[in-house]
């Protein structure tokens, strides 16, 4: 059917001369997955058409329409735009010659990503976000002058002023009793028998001392002396044979002991001591265990509070648990130092995640403090949840920054708008979550009375925040601005498992030689890009461990070794339970970052369970955590089908387009650029793509998965 193409500038009829050569083509933006189509080729106006032009006025902008007829029917096809200057004129001749520039939907916008707007003043929809502050467990050492500090999986010591009177400990500081444990270190001629023995006492009462291997231990035996005093017998685990036997003492008191061979004369020599950890929480309720919660003092013996307002002691029998007494060492370095004895401390081997606590009290045993029972069993009655009045929806604030610079484009929080963001499950991790903004203040103020006046803003810098936390783009579809995932633009435009093709090569037929378009087409290249070893998201500010997460680390031949990516996501962070922490660590400036779940009709921030380098972690905004979007969002455009993602070697779900091939074929409709190319070679991405308007014989560069 015979295609043909008429032209007007500002409505007036012309008739441009061009070559068999002029051609619309499509190209990637950079660093976007939309495409732009420009026209390859100049236009030559003449005669009636230059007068026409030179009589316009000088400042005058030229809006070029290309009409394409088919059967008698036209549409539009291809809008741009020139001035004056941008021609070539020839007076003599009377002709100009111009380069027309796109005048699309995107024009706009992308001269308006870097506009600065007062988030405020737009007035973007306002959501009430529920959120929890969590307490803060302290244990301390009578004498030190540090504190040890926990909250979600994070361990730090703290300075802190001893009292002078002991009492002050439990009457002033609200200090309880944490953890009472006792250590025996045996010297003497039998050396398999020597070490450490380490254990605790519960409800007062002594228990077993594990010696540093596990093979031998030292069991309380009161041997009927009936006066308060109790002897240790040393027992071979294996059989329960009783090798040594102390001399008597009395509970809870320090001091030297000796220890007589069971059948023969040895001794070995020890000395005993006992050591009493108190602890407390800092809170911001009323209440905890069922009793009311004490005020904190201004001049509390830690200096730094961190933003609490309450305080209750810490020490039932169930709470001695979180504390454990450990001997175990070995000769290599370790980041936890030495024992008594030159050896170096490790953690207890149960495969939880301890943390070192009081080390200025070890000798030849260590503590350690057990993070998960703390976070999954202790903490919740402990909990503050408060309301953020003032937190407005991802797709409100989009809307209200396309209202300020490209009107005629809308986002709404549907489907239609993005399956990614506002579906009713996530498309590529499946948990549905809806994302929100706040002013960072707001948050760092706690429950605050004057909210923020100002909150600086730039449409790209949301865009850059959804492209390196979620792996999502953005392109315009029919007047509607739409994000998804990278995976749904390399599937040609869809979640679905079958993947949508604009043409497929390997059937449509070559009418002259009746070959496939394919045939013989299977050359191919590769691009062969810097690709970095390893691959890290950092937020605007300082973040806990479990947010931090660890490098996505590329196994492959081709990466480059010593390349690094740090991404930033320069205006956002989202590890509240930090920010509500430590505010004073905190940036008043930029947004805190939300991923919501809807419970009981509010929108709350859950506490995601998430294994984080081998440990369990219970994180708050967990689905904006690094580990969390790591292993959900980031595993479809890998450089390398292997990789190593929260220290844990995964198979990577899509892999880099690095293959490149040429093909051609023609076509009266322009090929969709967003959707696939089936060829022998497999699904192809369109990266650029050249219509010739004369011909209709589309040239396009073709990228595929790398193996």
């Amino acid at each position: 059917m015979l295609i043909t193409y008429r032209f007007s500038i500002n409505g007036h009829s012309v008739e441009p001369v061009y070559k068999d050569g002029l051609s619309k083509e499509f190209a990637l933006e950079p660093s976007q997955r939309f495409y732009r189509a420009t026209l390859d080729g100049t236009l030559k106006f003449e005669n009636a058409d230059f007068d026409w032009l030179k009589a316009q006025f000088f400042g005058t902008e030229f809006k070029l329409l290309i009409e394409k007829g088919v059967g008698g029917t036209w549409s539009d096809y291809w809008r741009g735009t020139f001035s004056k200057t941008d021609g070539d004129w020839n007076d003599d001749d009377r002709t100009v010659s111009v380069k027309v520039d796109p005048d699309d939907e995107y024009v706009d916008i992308l001269a308006g990503l870097e506009n600065e707007y007062n988030l405020i003043k737009l007035a973007p929809a306002l959501t009430p976000l529920a959120i929890q502050k969590r307490p803060l467990l302290q244990y301390y050492l009578e004498g030190d002058d540090v504190v040890g500090c926990f909250l979600a999986g994070n361990y730090w010591e703290q300075g802190a002023t001893p009292p002078t009177d002991p009492a002050d400990l439990g009457n002033l500081y609200k200090f309880g009793t944490a953890g009472l444990f006792y250590e025996i270190t045996l010297s003497g001629p039998d050396t398999p028998l020597t070490g450490a023995y380490v254990g605790n006492y519960v409800a007062a009462t002594p228990t077993d001392l594990v010696g540093p291997t596990g093979a031998y231990l030292l069991r309380p035996n009161d041997h009927g002396l009936g006066t308060g005093e109790t002897k240790l017998d040393l027992v071979r685990v294996s059989d329960g044979a009783v090798l040594y036997i102390s001399n008597a003492f009395f509970i809870g008191v320090d001091q030297d002991l000796t220890f007589y061979e069971e059948g023969g004369s040895r001794e070995l020599t020890g000395y005993r001591r006992t050591i009493n950890h108190r602890a407390r929480i800092l809170l911001d309720t009323d209440t905890y265990d069922g009793d009311a919660t004490f005020d904190l003092l201004d001049s509390d013996m830690v200096g730094e509070n961190r933003n609490y307002k309450k305080v209750a002691p810490f020490g039932s029998e169930a709470d001695e648990k979180l504390l454990v007494i450990s001997s175990r060492v070995r000769d290599e370095p370790t980041e936890y130092g030495r024992n008594d004895e030159g050896k170096y401390f490790m953690p207890p081997t149960d495969g939880r995640k301890y943390y070192p606590v009081a080390r200025n009290a070890w000798g030849n045993a260590g503590f350690w403090l057990d993070s998960a029972l703390w976070d999954w069993g202790l903490e919740d009655e402990a909990r503050k949840e408060y309301t953020l009045k003032e937190t407005n929806p991802i797709e409100s604030v989009i809307s209200v920054l396309l209202a300020e610079i490209v009107p005629g484009v809308t986002h709404e929080g549907d489907a239609a708008h993005s399956e990614f963001l506002y579906g009713s499950a996530n498309p590529v991790a499946g948990q549905a979550f809806k994302l929100f903004m706040a002013q960072k203040s707001n948050v760092l103020q706690g429950e605050f009375d004057t909210p923020a006046q100002k909150a600086p803003i730039k449409l790209g810098e949301v865009f850059r925040m959804l492209r390196d936390v979620f792996q999502c783009y953005w392109h315009i579809d029919a007047g509607k601005l739409r994000v998804e995932h990278i995976s749904w633009y390399k599937n040609g435009g869809t979640y679905a498992y079958s993947p949508i093709y604009t043409a497929d090569l390997t059937t449509l037929s070559d009418v002259r030689n009746r070959k496939t378009w394919g045939y013989a087409a299977n050359k191919y290249t590769y691009d062969k890009e810097a690709l970095a070893e390893s691959i890290k998201l950092s937020w605007m500010d300082e973040v806990t461990a479990g947010f931090e997460g660890v490098p996505i680390k590329i196994k492959s031949s081709f990466v480059k070794k010593d390349k690094k990516d740090e991404i930033n996501v320069g205006s956002f962070t989202s590890d509240i339970d930090y920010m509500l922490l430590n505010p004073s660590a905190i940036s008043m400036d930029g947004f805190a970052l939300f991923g919501a779940v809807l419970d009981g009709g509010v929108y709350k921030t859950p506490l995601v369970p998430l294994e984080v380098d081998g440990v369990d972690e219970l994180l708050q905004n967990g689905f904006l955590s690094w580990p969390y979007l790591a292993s959900n969002f980031w595993t479809s455009d890998l450089p390398s089908r292997t990789a190593t993602i929260n220290g844990v070697e995964s198979y990577g779900l899509g892999i880099r387009s690095t293959k490149k091939q040429k093909v051609k074929f023609p076509s009266s409709d322009d090929p969709n650029p967003l959707q696939l190319i089936k060829t022998s070679l497999g699904d192809g991405q369109i990266e650029k793509l050249s219509v010739n308007l004369c011909s209709r014989m589309n040239s396009i560069t073709l990228k595929y998965a790398t193996d």
